[in-house]
């Protein structure tokens, strides 16, 4: 069964990248999916809405666009909403929290959930991407995220269930190189980056405390179960395989589930 929220919830703070004050209000319905709105411009939280993967996921339509999508996709695919509009109320970012899930999954538990119309689905078979050595893969199975990515020191790997989501991978904070921060800025990114909504690395280790000793690679998890909900359908029973992924290979197995899922007739 679906969900949707019992009320609407609103949520400030600080954009991540943009340092803007944001604003959005999430909004129940009993159907029709996630959705966005912002000003009159309203789209699907989908692969073909995405602008921008540099850093983060940009989702947009007509010249309307947020920034910074994936931490509160993952909420909402953590606690199996699959219809809700999310009002962009101000500034061109979802409001970054504390930098992970868990602040997005208490706004969400704060009103709590009530049934909706649309039904989370299954994978037939596996859909795999590639772009060099990195990959991705979803496939049917139990629930267990499998990541490795590479760190400054060397490759970090995690194998978690995904059911543990609330207290193994909402946590998780956003992370960045230390040798990178100036040069973000410059750029316009990471101007919303504080020592409490983000874990710093350099090559020696982290520059400030973690939450978990392999911190940057469940947060890797925490985007990439995000960005796979962008392929326009709730999944359940499956397993998830990446390996040094970022926000644009995820974005592409998006795609290629949601392409999978229309061949499946569950679009």
């Amino acid at each position: 069964m679906g969900s949707t929220l019992q009320s609407d919830v609103a949520l400030e703070g600080t954009g991540l990248h943009t340092g803007q004050n944001c604003q959005i209000s999430l909004v129940p319905q009993s159907s029709g999916g996630i959705r966005l709105q912002i000003g009159s411009a309203q789209f699907p939280a989908r692969w073909d809405y995405v602008l921008d993967t540099v850093r983060c996921t940009r989702l947009g339509v007509g010249g309307s666009s947020v920034a910074t999508v994936e931490h509160l996709m993952s909420a909402l695919w953590a606690r199996r909403v699959t219809d809700l509009l999310i009002e962009v109320k101000s500034g061109q970012e979802i409001p970054a929290l504390d930098g992970s899930a868990k602040e997005f999954l208490a706004a969400i538990d704060s009103v709590g959930l009530e049934p909706s119309e649309t039904e989370p689905v299954r994978l037939s078979s596996i859909v795999e991407v590639a772009d060099g050595d990195r990959t991705m893969s979803a496939m049917p199975g139990i629930g267990i995220a499998t990541v490795e990515t590479q760190l400054p020191w060397g490759p970090q790997r995690i194998e978690l269930r995904i059911d543990d989501y609330d207290k193994e991978i909402a946590p998780a904070r956003t992370y960045g190189l230390l040798r990178e921060v100036e040069a973000l800025r410059a750029q316009g990114l990471g101007l919303g980056g504080t020592l409490d909504n983000a874990l710093i690395l350099d090559e020696n280790g982290y520059y400030n405390s973690p939450r978990f000793p392999d911190e940057p690679t469940r947060h890797k998890a925490l985007d990439a179960l995000g960005d796979l909900y962008l392929c326009g359908r709730r999944l359940d029973g499956f397993d998830l395989v990446a390996k040094q992924s970022g926000h644009a290979l995820a974005v592409r197995l998006a795609q290629a589930v949601g392409e999978r899922l229309a061949e499946q007739g569950d679009s």
